[in-house]
C-alpha cells in the first residue's frame, strides 16, 4: 500500500523480480483488481472499497511511506485490515508533528538504520549541501503554519534574475553534463523554471499535479536515459522515487 502512483508502479516491478511467478495485480484508480497473489494498492483507493475487502483476506500488508499512516485515511484502511503482519516501512519516521508512528505497529520497531549507516554500508548515496546566496529576499514574505504563503513566494521566485542565478549555478557544477532534479514551490514556479532553461536551450520540462503537467512517467524515463536533462517538479518527488540515474 502506498499512496502515490509512482511509488506503486516501482513496487509492482521490484515485486515481479523478487517473485517472476506471482499472479502481480493492481488496485489503483480505475484498475481495481485484488485476485493477485500480490496485490499493488493506492490507500485511496482501498478506503473507498474497503467494503469489497474481508478484513482478514490478505495475510500480510506492507504500507510504504509510513509516515503518512496517521493520516484519516491510512487509519482507515490499517483499522479495518487484520493481517497476520503488518509491515511499516518509511525512510522519515520523525513528524514535525510528533504524531506517534508507532503505536499503530504495536510499538514494535522491527529495524531502523540512519542516514550515515546507509551511507556507510552503501545503501545510500554520498552527498554535499552546497549554499549559496540567494537573490530573492524573503523578508517581506508571510510566513505562516510552518511555510511562506505561496503566491507570494512564487512571485518573489519567479524572475528572470534568480533564474538566471540558478542557471548559472547549475552551469558551474557541470549541470549541462548530469541529470538534475529541480525542487520548485508552486505549479506556477516549476513552469517559469522549465520554460527558462529550455529558452536557454536545454532539455528541461516541469511535472506537477495540475492540468497542464507534462506526463510524469514518460518525463523520469526521459531523465532516467539521459534524454531530459532537467526535470522541474512540485511536491512529487520529495519521496519515494528511484531514479538512480540521477547525478
Amino acid at each position: 500500500i502506498a499512496h502515490r502512483e509512482e511509488i506503486l508502479n516501482q513496487t509492482r516491478d521490484v515485486f515481479r523480480r523478487a517473485r517472476p511467478g506471482a499472479k502481480i495485480s493492481m488496485f489503483i484508480g480505475a484498475k481495481h483488481d485484488a485476485s493477485g497473489e500480490v496485490v499493488i494498492a493506492s490507500v485511496q483507493s482501498l478506503a473507498i472499497h474497503l467494503s469489497t475487502f474481508e478484513p482478514t483476506q490478505f495475510d500480510y500488508i506492507v504500507i510504504d511511506e509510513f509516515h503518512h499512516a496517521a493520516a484519516k485515511t491510512y487509519r482507515k484502511v490499517i483499522s479495518h485490515f487484520q493481517p497476520k503482519f503488518l509491515l511499516g516501512l518509511t525512510a522519515t519516521p520523525d513528524r514535525t508533528d510528533a504524531a506517534d508512528l508507532l503505536v499503530l505497529c504495536g510499538d514494535n520497531l522491527v529495524y531502523e538504520c540512519n542516514l550515515i549507516r546507509g551511507i556507510n554500508l552503501s545503501l545510500l548515496s554520498n552527498f554535499h549541501y552546497r549554499a549559496i546566496k540567494d537573490v530573492a529576499d524573503y523578508e517581506h514574505i508571510p510566513w505562516s503554519k510552518g511555510k511562506f504563503n505561496e503566491a507570494l513566494l512564487s512571485a518573489a521566485l519567479e524572475t528572470e534574475q534568480r533564474a538566471k542565478q540558478v542557471l548559472d549555478e547549475w552551469i558551474k557544477l557541470e549541470g549541462p553534463n548530469r541529470i538534475t532534479l529541480g525542487f520548485c514551490c508552486s505549479i506556477a514556479h516549476a513552469e517559469y523554471m522549465a520554460n527558462y532553461f529550455a529558452d536557454q536551450g536545454i532539455n528541461a520540462l516541469a511535472v506537477h499535479s495540475g492540468s497542464t503537467t507534462n506526463d510524469r512517467l514518460t518525463a523520469v524515463e526521459d531523465l532516467a536515459n539521459g534524454k531530459l536533462q532537467v526535470l522541474f517538479s512540485v511536491d512529487l518527488f520529495n519521496e519515494g522515487l528511484d531514479v538512480p540515474a540521477v547525478d
